[in-house]
């Protein structure tokens, strides 16, 4: 009883600072940022402090068709983003020997992929349940954590308001685009790292 009660204060309070938030009022123990109001504690920084932006390998040896095998090392499109996670409805594959001529571009396990090109802004991230690696094509890039709770980041980057941001940073040209650059530059909120991962439980 002492316990569905507390739960019920607490479901209250919750509520009403949303309420005051909604409103633009500021609850006690929150402040005003750039990107609304927040608790006091947590912080504010781009994702450059919090993971590295990876293009991939658009180079000479770069894959064209005829590189494509049927099995081997799988090469990501954006069409393998589907609802922020992979998809391997459709799927292609480079040689272990092409994979090892190319130098950037390269995915490990917990590794995030953003699409840059077309339909920009997917996020998913990569478990490594299917595929050890794989390499991404022309119209992505990886985000690799160093500073940052994966899985927080991926909710992060899929939240509402940041993606309405990505949208607005790539509408400049004819076909929406974003450079490595604007990636860096997002401006994030940054809770303490236990905090993360309990944020990414719920």
């Amino acid at each position: 009883m002492l316990n569905e009660s507390r739960m019920i204060l607490m479901n209250a309070e919750i509520k009403n600072r949303i309420d005051m938030i909604k409103k633009g009022e500021i609850p006690k123990g929150y402040k005003k940022t750039k990107v609304g109001i927040i608790p006091e504690e947590w912080e504010l920084n781009t994702l450059k402090k919090q993971a590295e932006v990876i293009d991939g390998d658009r180079g000479c040896n770069y894959p064209n068709e005829k590189d494509f095998v049927n099995d081997g090392i799988l090469f990501l499109s954006t069409k393998n983003i589907v609802n922020s996670k992979f998809d391997f409805t459709e799927k292609k594959f480079i040689s272990k020997e092409k994979f090892d001529k190319l130098g950037k571009g390269k995915i490990k396990a917990n590794d995030l992929v953003i699409t840059m090109r077309g339909s920009i802004g997917n996020v998913a991230l990569f478990k490594k349940e299917q595929y050890e690696t794989a390499f991404i094509n022309a119209q992505m890039a990886i985000i690799r954590p160093h500073n940052v709770f994966n899985e927080f980041l991926w909710l992060l980057l899929n939240f509402g308001s940041i993606q309405k941001k990505i949208s607005l940073i790539g509408s400049g040209s004819a076909q929406p685009q974003l450079t490595k650059k604007n990636v860096e530059n997002l401006l994030l909120v940054n809770p303490s790292f236990k905090e993360q991962q309990k944020i990414a439980q719920i």
